[in-house]
């Protein structure tokens, strides 16, 4: 949404999908892990996320505001 030439709302939003059905929570990964950060990366930095699972598989969305210029 503009008006008078600047943004006065920004939201972006992201998905990803995979098949494997396991659980998907938020993990206390160690520094030596090679896995674990994503969902708790999403949780730091989005607005607001989700997850929604299917029949076979999930889908982890985000949502990412940017606060209007003063």
């Amino acid at each position: 949404m503009y008006a008078a030439g600047r943004i006065v709302r920004w939201r972006c939003s992201r998905t990803v999908t995979d098949a494997p059905a396991r659980p998907t929570v938020i993990q206390d990964a160690d520094e030596a892990s090679c896995s674990g950060r994503g969902l708790f990366l999403v949780s730091e930095l989005a607005s607001d996320f989700g997850i929604d699972h299917h029949t076979v598989g999930k889908t982890v969305w985000a949502a990412f505001k940017r606060p209007a210029a003063p």
